[in-house]
């Protein structure tokens, strides 16, 4: 499975980020970019996917080093990344006067450096699950395994790519340039949360994975109520900080009054459901810790495609730029109705935790 995934992250990495260099402006027009922003994109996308390499095999291989058994080491070479990006960037973009191509810079290094420290890893001999001659060669019953778990995740993803290129192109239309620079302020701050939140999923899984399999259901019950706890907490905590210290963490991000007042309401607008998203995140994420990567697939799409993308193009037309911002708290609500109802369809009819295996 390592060899296999270190070789899926180097094939994809090279392909998407070559396609996408090959095709980048049309495809930076399509997600919304106006004639004032296009060259700062480009200038970053440029850099950013010539290391793409890099950062899928980084991602890749860390993922692997939490699942077997090594999640403090996953932790410490993401905080690796984060710091020394948070080190680089500043002398690059300012010191050096690169720019936004310094960003992108110091954002493939820092990815680089973890990359150095997770190799080394995989390298040493004490290692449980270590680089050996004859792993990498790709397995189709390994890729398919690959793929019908992470699914998901990638579906997920590809909504909302989707749905950021119609966010974008809905604020461009109906409050310009300054509208997508306040959407770009706030998704800074729902992904801060949401990354803790996934922290927590990607934490679980493994867990739920192997008690499930093993037929300890107290337990994959006990960490299901944990994350739970911790996932709802996280995302209710961020509910009060945007809705008591919203020019706080505006003000962190600009001083421009009226991009500060936009980005002011649109984070109190947007954050509404936190809490009940925070619930809907960990359990689209047990379904596919339990292998029933068909339901995760459902639920992880119907926020973005049966609910929020429809929102998006009917509550503007009603509402303006407020019926974009509205539009993702309604998404939210809708979601999470749909997520608690197949939690408890499932439990009703028995199809989830059977018979508890009894430890001796």
């Amino acid at each position: 499975v390592l060899g296999n995934v270190l070789l899926l992250c180097v094939i994809n990495g090279f392909c998407f980020g070559g396609l996408t260099l090959i095709f980048l402006d049309p495809i930076l027009h399509f997600f919304g970019a106006s004639p004032a922003t296009l060259p700062y994109a480009r200038d970053f996308m440029q850099v950013i996917l010539i290391g793409n390499p890099i950062a899928f095999t980084f991602i890749g291989l860390n993922n692997v080093m939490r699942a077997t058994g090594y999640p403090k080491k996953a932790m410490l070479s993401s905080l690796l990344t984060v710091f020394a990006n948070i080190i680089l960037a500043p002398i690059f973009i300012f010191h050096l006067d690169w720019g936004i191509r310094g960003a992108a810079l110091a954002t493939v290094i820092s990815q680089s450096i973890g990359l150095i420290w997770i190799v080394s890893h995989y390298l040493n001999k004490n290692t449980t699950i270590r680089f050996k001659p004859g792993i990498f060669k790709l397995k189709s019953r390994i890729i398919m395994s690959i793929f019908s778990i992470g699914m998901s995740p990638f579906l997920m993803n590809v909504c909302a790519s989707s749905v950021v290129i119609i966010l974008n192109n809905s604020f461009m239309r109906y409050g310009g340039d300054l509208a997508i620079g306040a959407y770009g302020i706030v998704n800074r701050v729902l992904t801060l949360f949401i990354m803790i939140e996934i922290g927590v999923t990607q934490g679980m899984q493994p867990v739920i994975g192997f008690n499930y399999g093993a037929l300890l259901f107290d337990r994959v019950r006990k960490t299901l109520r944990y994350a739970l706890i911790a996932g709802v907490s996280i995302m209710t905590f961020g509910f009060l900080l945007s809705q008591l210290f919203p020019s706080a963490i505006v003000g962190m991000f600009t001083d421009n009054h009226e991009l500060m007042e936009l980005s002011k309401f649109g984070l109190r607008v947007t954050c509404l459901m936190f809490p009940l998203a925070g619930c809907q995140i960990i359990i689209t994420n047990f379904f596919q810790s339990i292998g029933k990567a068909k339901v995760s697939i459902f639920l992880s799409l119907s926020r973005q495609l049966l609910f929020l993308i429809p929102f998006l193009l009917i509550l503007p037309r009603f509402w303006g730029i407020t019926g974009v911002w509205s539009s993702m708290p309604m998404a939210d609500f809708i979601s999470f109705m749909t997520t608690i109802g197949t939690f408890m369809y499932f439990v009703r009819k028995g199809l989830l935790f059977k018979t508890n295996k009894t430890i001796e």
